[in-house]
């Protein structure tokens, strides 16, 4: 009974792997740059260009962030897109309720540099750092606007984390990845 239980469990995360790996990409940033951001003009026509600049899924498939750089009235900017599913303590057995929350920030080409202008210290000093106990985290945090900071935190067991935190909610990412990524974005003509 074990046995077939155990396979049952290897075949549902074999499945699900293959769902996640299969699943079309997500472009939750362009909606927004193109509905919320552009002023679109009845007979009149628009050229636009969005970079996608970094995504990713996390927490197994709950999390969700992308960011797409886009070009407004000859400035660059980014958007961040943070997808949250939280489900809900059930009310009956079985109960599938869940809540999703999108969050959205723009930033400034300027807010951009000035991540890329402070990443590499802040990761220093946090390599640098010592947890005291097996219990502590410390913290390098960089604050961008009044909405959004970005964070390296140590732990003695999890080791070095790269977090962007949108609205008070975290989202922990690949911190080599994406300053790459932002470092591209930035540099581009």
């Amino acid at each position: 009974m074990m046995f077939n239980l155990s396979v049952k469990c290897f075949y549902f995360i074999l499945a699900s792997f293959f769902l996640v790996s299969c699943s079309s990409t997500r472009s939750i940033t362009e909606r927004y740059i193109k509905t919320e951001i552009e002023d679109h003009k009845i007979g009149k026509t628009k050229s636009s260009t969005i970079h996608l600049v970094y995504q990713t899924s996390l927490a197994l498939g709950n999390d969700y962030i992308e960011l797409a750089g886009f070009i407004d009235d000859d400035q660059k900017k980014l958007t961040i897109a943070g997808d949250k599913i939280y489900k809900y303590r059930s009310s009956f057995k079985g109960d599938p309720t869940t809540l999703r929350q999108v969050a959205f920030i723009n930033l400034n080409e300027g807010e951009c540099e000035l991540i890329l202008k402070n990443y590499k210290g802040m990761f220093k000093r946090i390599k640098d750092s010592k947890a005291k106990s097996s219990k502590e985290v410390v913290y390098e945090d960089l604050t961008v606007n009044e909405d959004l900071f970005v964070s390296f935190s140590k732990h003695r067991v999890q080791g070095i984390r790269f977090s962007i935190w949108m609205y008070g909610e975290k989202y922990t990412i690949g911190g080599k990845k994406f300053y790459e990524s932002l470092k591209d974005f930035v540099d581009l003509d």
